[in-house]
Order: structure tokens, then C-alpha cells, then sequence
């Protein structure tokens, strides 16, 4: 754990914030380091560029009958100490049963688990498999070109199965992943008038882009937050009962997370919560705009209001169709005096994986062993966009083992990575790779 320790505590040193090029020598410095890791435990190593940040390459030819592909990033999620943070985030520290830094468990120190295994089983020479390895630096920004780097450099990354440890496990269950789902990020626009008008002159009046877009926003739920949209839910296949009963095993304390939360309602009268989650479409409102929202008052009518989108929807959904019926839906319930305009800004796929192969049933019987329970599969509401670009690019079978702990605080102050599941993800990657 020691050796381990080390090198982590110098791959987190690397600011590497995707989100913002202010930190393009920290993420350059972060190859060169990855490269040199590689290399000087026997990697043939290529830096590949032009397809955002850069990505490294890298491959063991162990004259193995079998290549094993892993997957990883090495770009993070901003962070500063006055965040909140109890140390420098960028500075690797501990306490009795964690390690704490940005990206110790999403994604370094998990991309990390595997390459210090294969390190060790290479210089043990008991490494069962040929490896390739693919560290890319924009996945916090959505992976936008990586679609394109699959298919160009394609022959480059022919392997029999793919390896992935990016995610958290269930209270202390083992997990699988099964799939994720998809993402549209839009605006919409509604405009009233070409600028705003004194409220106490014009008020009542004319009309007002606050209340009219209320009055549509209305229209999208009824009671039980189901969205009325017609043709949304279109293209959702019937939900096998056997995963429904798979995901009523991964533990979920309702009560616990209500008290923990403030949440007072969970809308699962109808499906699970992870079923609900992981295989079913949802609309949600992120963000509202419009008026004076300063300090005080300025009493006039609204001409602009803007609304923040998020659509989850699920493989076999079509996005064209989900903002066809969203436009039609606008057009059906506004007024001809509002004005309103769409604009999409992100999109990622949906994607459900082939869970009948021997790489995932390997890493399903190892799982059992290093943790002393059975794992379930689960399907995530969140996304991983490379997983789809695999599943349609390269076509082979993909092995999704989150090993971080669920209160890692991934994405947030005190990113944290739980001593003994790092010792478990060793064992388990030991285990995998091994002859």
C-alpha cells in the first residue's frame, strides 16, 4: 500500500481541471508523468493529440491469447480550499481510514488500482492477459471528441473485453454496472416583449415572461412529478421482471435517506428506486432565470425568462423524437404572444450492456470472493459517454467494477477513498489479471 500511496500522491498533485484551460500545463505535465509511469514498467506508450485534451495510449504485449482494454481519466472536477476543504485538495492526505484529495477515487486513484496491479504481475511475470490502456482528459467535459478518436485510431484498440472502474459501489455490496443513462442538456427561452416594462405603469397589462412561462412549465407534471409530455416515454421497453427483482436487492434505506436529505416524498409508487433511476426517462427543471433577482427591489415586468433543462432518457429512446414532442408540446400550450426558443447544448447516449460473457461472470465470481457477497448489477442514472462509444465503435464485451466507497464525495469537497476498499480493489484487480 505503501508503494501505492506514492505514486498516488503524485498523480493527485497534477491540477488537472478539464473545465478550465487556465490549467493546460498542469494536465500536460499530468501526460508526460502517465507516460513516464507506463514506461518505466515496460508500457509502449503513444501521446495522442488533437482530440482535446491529450490522450495516452499504451500497450504490454505479454504474448497472452487474450488483450484486456482499461479505461480511465486522468482530468478532475475544480476544487479550492476554500471550498471547504480540511486540506490543499491537490495535496494527497489521510486519516485512520481514508485518503483524501481531487480525483483520488474519481478517476486516479481507481484508474491507478489496475496499473499498479498489472506493474506488480508484470514484474512477477504472472500477468494472464495482453494489456492495452486508455487515459483520456476530458471526461468531465463530456468526452465531445472521443467518439471520433474511436474510430480513427480503432485498430489500435482492438482487444477482447474492456475493463472499467469509474463509479461507487452500494453501502458495502459489490456492484456491476449495467448500463447508464442518456443526457440532454437545453435552454429554453421565452420572451414577452423587447425589454421590461415598470410594473406599476404596465403591470397586469401587458403580459409577463415569469407568469407565462409558470403557466407552460405547469403543463410538463402532474401530481406525481410524471411527465405529460405526449411522447416522451416513447421507445421505453417493458422492464424485465428479473432485473426489477435484481435491483430490490441493492440496498436503498428510504427512511434514512429522507432523514439524512430533508426530501419528505420519493415518487416510486410505480417502480423501484434504482429501477426508476437506471431504466426509466425523466424530465428535470435545473434552472430558472428571469426578472431582478439583486438585492431589493426593482418592480418591473419581465420580458426574458430562461429555463435549464435536463432530460435522462434510456437505450432505444430517440433524442430527435424527445425534442420533437418537447417543441410540440410548446406549441400546443403557449400563447402566440410568447416567443420561445430551444437551444440544445449537450447530448450523451444512453447505453445497456451485454452482461452474458466470461469477463463479466469472472469479475462477478472474484467480486464474491474479495468481498464475501454476491454483487448485483445496476443500472445508473448518471453517465460515463465512452461506454456507449465503445458498445458502438468497438463492439466487444465491457467489465463496469466501481470499487469506490458511497460517501466519497465524488464531484465535491473532501473527495475521500476508503483504505480497505482500495485494499479490496487491489485484490480484486490481482485476482483479474493474474494467470
Amino acid at each position: 500500500m505503501e508503494n501505492f500511496k506514492e505514486i498516488l500522491k503524485k498523480y493527485l498533485s497534477f491540477k488537472t481541471v478539464s473545465t478550465d484551460k487556465n490549467y493546460q500545463k498542469e494536465i500536460l505535465a499530468c501526460v508526460q508523468f502517465l507516460k513516464a509511469l507506463l514506461e518505466k514498467n515496460k508500457f509502449k506508450t503513444k501521446i495522442i493529440s488533437n482530440f482535446g485534451n491529450p490522450l495516452v495510449l499504451a500497450e504490454l504485449n505479454n504474448q497472452a491469447k487474450e488483450t484486456i482494454l482499461i479505461y480511465g481519466h486522468y482530468d478532475v472536477q475544480p476544487a479550492a480550499k476554500e471550498d471547504g476543504w480540511r486540506n490543499d485538495p491537490f495535496s494527497l492526505f489521510e486519516d485512520k481510514n481514508k485518503f483524501y484529495g481531487r480525483g483520488v477515487v474519481d478517476n486516479k486513484g481507481q484508474n491507478l488500482i489496475h496499473l499498479y496491479t498489472l506493474f506488480k504481475l508484470n514484474q512477477e511475470n504472472n500477468l494472464g492477459y495482453n494489456i492495452k490502456v486508455l487515459l483520456e482528459g476530458n471526461e468531465e467535459t463530456g468526452s465531445e471528441k472521443l467518439e471520433k478518436f474511436l474510430k480513427t485510431y480503432k485498430n489500435l484498440l482492438k482487444a477482447d473485453a474492456i475493463l472499467i472502474s469509474d463509479g461507487e459501489i452500494v453501502d458495502h455490496l459489490p456492484i456491476i454496472d449495467a448500463g447508464f443513462r442518456g443526457v440532454i442538456n437545453l435552454e429554453i427561452t421565452f420572451q414577452t416583449a423587447k425589454y421590461d416594462f415598470h410594473s406599476g405603469l404596465y403591470g397586469g397589462v401587458i403580459p409577463n415572461s415569469l407568469h407565462e412561462t409558470i403557466k407552460i412549465l405547469n403543463t410538463f407534471f402532474d401530481s406525481t412529478d410524471k411527465v405529460l409530455i405526449n411522447g416522451f416515454y416513447k421507445g421505453i421497453e417493458p422492464i424485465d421482471k428479473k432485473i426489477i427483482l435484481n435491483n430490490k436487492k441493492i440496498p436503498f434505506d428510504e427512511n434514512k435517506f429522507k432523514k439524512t436529505s430533508g426530501i419528505k416524498k420519493l415518487f416510486t409508487q410505480d417502480l423501484d428506486f434504482y429501477t426508476k433511476t437506471g431504466l426509466w426517462a425523466t424530465l428535470q427543471l435545473t434552472g430558472l432565470s428571469g426578472g431582478y433577482t439583486g438585492e431589493g427591489f426593482r418592480n418591473s415586468v419581465p420580458a426574458k425568462t430562461i429555463v435549464k433543462i435536463n432530460i435522462r432518457f434510456v437505450e432505444n429512446q430517440s433524442v430527435k423524437e424527445i425534442i420533437k414532442s418537447l417543441k410540440q408540446h410548446l406549441k400546443k400550450v403557449s400563447h402566440s404572444y410568447v416567443n420561445y426558443e430551444i437551444k440544445v447544448k449537450e447530448i450523451a447516449p444512453a447505453v445497456k450492456l451485454e452482461l452474458n460473457n466470461k469477463y463479466v461472470q469472472k469479475a462477478k465470481e472474484l467480486l464474491k470472493i474479495v468481498f464475501k457477497q454476491e454483487p448485483v448489477f445496476k443500472f445508473s442514472g448518471g453517465g460515463l459517454p465512452i461506454v456507449a462509444y465503445f458498445k458502438k465503435i468497438l463492439k466487444i464485451p465491457q467489465v463496469l467494477v466501481p470499487l469506490a466507497n458511497e460517501d466519497c464525495n465524488m464531484h465535491s469537497v473532501n473527495e475521500n477513498f476508503d483504505k480497505k476498499l482500495i485494499e479490496k480493489g487491489l485484490k480484486f484487480s490481482y485476482l483479474y489479471f493474474k494467470k
